[in-house]
């Protein structure tokens, strides 16, 4: 796939509804929006429905794999994803329309839910489409957070597009991307708002635990079941590490003790110790 000077795809078919765009004077796109078209299969159905209600995509991707294009990449800014409403990120250019610094892809859907899958022929094409556009406009390969990667509408606006793109199969564009299941920054449908990250059940990672998930890969699905708290000793099958703190997820467990810094239990030993303990009671 190539692109031209503007930003036009010389693969996608052309659907030219750049009268509803913004020039981007000079500012680059960051971050790539993933959309679902709720009540179509076409991508020239869905340009031409944009086009007569004064908004607009970069990209549409058909049902059959086809790729059509309304709207330069490079050049210009669709009408797509404003305004900011309630975001799930902490965007570092919130004070620009997002517009400015995003550029949109919209999978086409023809039930009026948009909670059907996506085709395998949308797949192939749509996923090649992100890398490319990736590729070209050094938006990060990975699920995006505030600085930039690859995110949902609904990062954007958890109100009015809180279903926005639907189903959608993340993991597998991970994969495709060579980010396997889980990816750095924000996890999927989490926030991250003044240094403290909150899970989609409301519970807190703030300080080192924070900065470790966040630096590190992270299904969006190993939410915490517990706030972090002071334990002491910290671990039946590790009493030398003394006291500290910790915070135990779905899947697993964050430590912090002074000397070590922040840390994962090795949980099934440390589970192992709790049944031998419990077995010795009366």
């Amino acid at each position: 796939m190539h692109f031209d000077d503007q930003g036009w795809l010389d693969i996608a078919k052309e659907y030219n509804i750049s009268g509803n765009s913004w020039d981007r004077g000079g500012i680059q796109a960051s971050h790539l929006v993933v959309h679902g078209t709720a009540g179509g299969s076409t991508g020239d159905g869905t340009m031409a429905y944009m086009g007569n209600n004064g908004v607009s995509t970069h990209f549409a991707i058909s049902t059959n794999g086809d790729i059509w294009q309304g709207v330069p990449c490079r050049s210009h800014a669709a009408w797509g994803n404003a305004p900011l409403n309630a975001p799930l990120l902490n965007f570092v250019r919130a004070d620009l329309n997002p517009n400015l610094w995003t550029i949109s892809v919209e999978f086409c859907k023809p039930d009026t839910t948009n909670q059907i899958d996506i085709t395998d022929a949308q797949k192939q094409s749509g996923f090649a489409l992100i890398q490319a556009i990736c590729d070209n406009y050094n938006i990060p390969k990975r699920r995006g957070d505030g600085n930039g990667g690859i995110i949902r509408h609904a990062d954007i606006n958890s109100i009015d597009r809180a279903h926005c793109p639907g189903t959608f199969p993340f993991d597998e564009l991970w994969t495709f991307l060579g980010q396997g299941e889980a990816s750095m920054g924000v996890p999927i449908k989490w926030t991250d708002n003044n240094n403290v990250l909150t899970a989609p059940n409301g519970l807190r990672i703030v300080k080192g635990f924070r900065d470790f998930v966040l630096s590190h890969p992270w299904s969006g699905d190993n939410w915490p079941i517990e706030e972090e708290h002071a334990q002491s000793p910290l671990e039946l099958s590790n009493i030398h590490l003394g006291s500290g703190t910790q915070q135990m997820f779905r899947w697993t467990c964050l430590e912090w003790t002074p000397q070590n810094g922040v840390f994962v239990m090795w949980i099934g030993q440390e589970l192992l110790a709790l049944r031998a303990k419990m077995a010795q009671k009366p």
